[in-house]
């Protein structure tokens, strides 16, 4: 039997999400081998290092392997050197590593590095542990051979994923998930649900994300299928009681024919389901926004990030017109669907009167919901590039990485000052959230029976 462990060590902003990447390659180990017990640790709502190392100590691995965004990055090297006095290999996979692998094989609790996606790679590893083999064949892995690091070639992107299985949560306290789950209560914050993600990849080419997410799922968008997808959904709501869930995926509605066939099909299986995803203003198919909305859609996110066309195709490289905004939002408010709107505040060179007038917009939009972060230029992006072009500062921290508050990873000239950043924040929330458009129903939500607790969670972030 080979004992496996995969951590979670998200210290910071506790959320009603899944590791779905986690969860994923649990379902495809148990799927593709035999004789493996997988166990996970995580830190998402037992935030304490003591915590995750009495756990590591009393599950010993044969195999540990640990997830890592630039976020987390400090964090999860910690954890690496706790799993390394209890584990004879320890890797680490996740967005960070994918894109800087050099950062994290040198560290020395670190024998190896997954780049991409891991489902394959991570099977592959523990196989070849297993029996013996010799790591150099196994695609997508960089690690350690007699202290030098050996780099395999990549690994192409997985073409079918209806060939994955439905990811394994019940890795996580699934219990304790649902009942932190926020992404839907604006609509309802007592339903029961869960987020899925359906695809890979992203075709468009924001500056603030690509070609980052070219690097981790390559250049192609995939699917899947809208059978199977309905057929997911069906299973996740008889066992686990669910009333809705957020497709998390980057971009939901990027195939028309997709879109057609999954709403066809989740009224005809009666799904009864409710549910939201994210789109893009310049999405082409608003027609079939009603057929959305008998499908269970009660809800759709898109990123506008700033109303100012200097910002938002300029510097994020969006390409998308204020008039399609507008109307995304007024089409999806016509048919009773609630819209929620991302907004990065502080881009490089943002002068402070176009923060406010993205401030302004926001508040007095029909918009549902609005989030609000801080601009940060994470590592290898464009919009990293571009700063780095531009002469700016760029801190080697890695916790300065946060889009949530305003520690800003770099210094221009010009620049509206962290300090400043955190006020202008703080007041696009009290804008928005309190404008008379919406205060009732912000109160309303507060005062539910889970709303309080949830708004605590929310805050936490922002």
């Amino acid at each position: 039997m080979t004992n496996v462990t995969l951590v979670m060590p998200r210290f910071k902003y506790a959320a009603g999400d899944f590791s779905l990447g986690l969860a994923s390659i649990a379902s495809y180990l148990k799927q593709s081998l035999k004789d493996v017990q997988v166990h996970a640790v995580d830190a998402t709502f037992d935030p304490d290092m003591e915590h995750i190392a009495e756990q590591l100590r009393q599950h010993p691995a044969d195999i540990t392997g640990i997830f890592m965004d630039t976020l987390m990055y400090r964090d999860a090297l910690a954890v690496a050197r706790i799993a390394k006095k209890h584990s004879p290999f320890v890797i680490v996979g996740g967005p960070h590593p994918s894109i800087l692998p050099e950062t994290v094989i040198s560290d020395d609790s670190v024998d190896a590095v997954c780049i991409g996606e891991g489902e394959q790679t991570f099977s592959e590893l523990v196989s070849s542990r297993k029996e013996g083999k010799s790591l150099e064949g196994v695609k997508g892995l960089w690690f350690k051979s007699d202290g030098a690091v050996v780099k395999n070639e990549r690994r192409m992107p997985i073409e079918d994923i209806d060939t994955l299985p439905l990811p394994d949560i019940e890795i996580f306290d699934v219990e304790r998930y649902i009942a932190n789950f926020i992404q839907l209560d604006s609509y309802s914050p007592n339903l029961r649900g869960m987020s899925v993600i359906v695809s890979r990849g992203c075709p468009f080419g924001c500056s603030y994300c690509q070609p980052v997410l070219d690097t981790i799922f390559g250049k192609r968008f995939r699917i899947r299928s809208p059978r199977k997808t309905v057929e997911d959904l069906k299973y996740l709501k008889q066992k686990y009681r669910l009333d809705g869930v957020y497709f998390q995926d980057d971009t939901l509605t990027v195939s028309r024919k997709w879109m057609a066939e999954f709403c066809a099909l989740a009224v005809s299986e009666r799904l009864d389901m409710v549910w939201a995803c994210n789109t893009r203003a310049d999405w082409g198919s608003m027609d079939l926004l009603p057929a959305m909305k008998r499908a269970g859609l009660v809800k759709i996110k898109f990123g506008i990030e700033s109303i100012c066309d200097r910002i938002r195709n300029g510097i994020y490289q969006k390409g998308i017109a204020k008039e399609q905004i507008y109307h995304l939002i007024d089409a999806a408010t016509k048919e009773g669907i609630q819209v929620t709107g991302f907004f990065m505040l502080g881009a490089p060179g943002e002068r402070l009167r176009e923060i406010l007038k993205t401030i302004r917009f926001a508040a007095n939009s029909r918009l549902t919901e609005a989030n609000f972060s801080v601009c940060v230029p994470l590592p290898k992006t464009s919009l990293h590039e571009m700063v780095k072009r531009e002469g700016a500062v760029l801190s080697e921290n890695y916790a300065d990485y946060d889009y949530y508050h305003a520690v800003r990873p770099t210094v221009a000239q010009g620049d509206v000052s962290s300090k400043w950043l955190e006020r202008l924040k703080k007041l696009a929330y009290l804008s928005f959230y309190f404008h008379p458009r919406r205060a009732l129903h912000t109160l309303s939500i507060i005062c539910g029976r889970t709303g309080f607790r949830k708004l605590l969670q929310k805050l936490k972030r922002f």
